[in-house]
């Protein structure tokens, strides 16, 4: 008993330190264990595939909480290695975190289906488990239309001016396009090189169209429909509003004799607008519909795979940071685990000097 009593405080000590070595290093070095469940803060929503032209499209979402976006495509939906940074980042070659999220990819080839998965935080994103498609319309022999650009700026609910809005435009017959607000809340949308729903033409806005104008973040919207005597500028359009514009002649409020304000949209409830939007096939060996127009996807599906700091990256772009996991565990257990370690030493230089 007397051999007992001695070794088995100092076998407890080698074990409670041994403990906590293995915790630690599995924390250190797989802090990907606690990354396998994606947050919810970070799934991106509302996903559009928009200006699909012959040589390029753009690719738009939102998240709950402002996270890194990229995506990752290729002609091959098992092969996707070409990663692509959020327009905002692409001439910097630097990462920065967002809540609406606006991916355009150069470069393409046309007629040609291309598939892509969504990067959003530390996790990759899928459409319903397959790549998300899309196809780039074909080259256009023609000159550009000779069509004026659409202008206007977005506010939010307080008045002020709203950056990093995303703005979605749909006319009848042609294929959508979109864009995002600049620092002063204001966008512009060129007319000229639009194309029809089949993306084999540019497309001419004939007399009386109407055009549906949708302003997304990721907690609001505003929704309007106008005239084409009101695309440039369109008047300032307010977060959180639904406006009908499209009976009207031209786009004027009455304003104070001598007022310079800037005329806006009457809110009178706006009509909900036709969606022509189509979602893309989910299956990679099938092609997407013949006239291209947004993906939608409201739910999308993460993959088990976590991002590593250059997963997919090419050379000359900078690595993504690795982000801490939402709930902060290994924060929690490696002072836990330090802990241990450290009361096992002590335990067991005591026990050393007791014996």
């Amino acid at each position: 008993m007397k051999f007992w009593d001695k070794k088995f405080p100092a076998l407890l000590a080698l074990l409670i330190i041994l403990g906590g070595i293995i915790v630690t290093t599995i924390l250190t070095l797989g802090n990907n264990l606690f990354l396998i469940k994606a947050t919810p803060s970070q799934n991106p929503s509302d996903v559009r595939v928009t200006n699909i032209s012959d040589t390029s499209l753009t690719v738009s979402y939102t998240t709950s909480d402002e996270v890194v976006g990229t995506l990752n495509y290729g002609t091959d939906s098992k092969t996707l290695d070409n990663l692509v940074l959020d327009n905002r980042d692409q001439l910097s070659q630097t990462v920065n975190k967002y809540s609406s999220h606006s991916i355009t990819v150069r470069q393409l080839s046309p007629s040609k289906t291309y598939y892509f998965e969504i990067n959003s935080g530390n996790q990759k994103y899928l459409n319903a488990g397959n790549s998300y498609s899309a196809k780039t319309g074909p080259e256009i022999s023609s000159k550009p239309l000779d069509q004026l650009p659409m202008s206007g700026k977005v506010l939010d609910s307080n008045g002020k001016e709203a950056a990093d809005v995303l703005v979605y435009v749909d006319i009848n017959g042609a294929a959508e396009i979109s864009t995002l607000t600049k620092s002063d809340g204001s966008y512009t949308l060129p007319l000229n090189n639009l194309r029809d729903g089949s993306l084999s033409n540019y497309f001419s806005l004939p007399q009386g169209s109407i055009v549906a104008i949708q302003a997304q973040t990721n907690s609001s919207s505003a929704k309007a429909t106008i005239g084409l005597n009101d695309l440039n500028p369109v008047p300032p359009i307010t977060l959180s509003n639904e406006y009908d514009f499209s009976t009207q002649v031209a786009a004027t409020v009455s304003q104070p004799e001598g007022s310079n304000q800037t005329a806006s949209f009457p809110n009178v409830g706006v009509k909900p607008s036709p969606s022509t939007a189509i979602q893309t096939t989910t299956e990679p060996t099938q092609e997407p519909p013949a006239t291209p127009s947004p993906t939608s996807i409201p739910s999308p599906t993460p993959t088990s795979e976590i991002l590593s700091d250059n997963s997919a990256a090419q050379p000359s772009i900078s690595p993504l940071p690795t982000l801490m996991p939402t709930g902060q565990s290994s924060v929690i257990i490696i002072p836990i685990a330090l802990v241990l370690v450290s009361f096992g030493t002590f335990l067991f230089l005591a026990t050393g000097k007791n014996s």
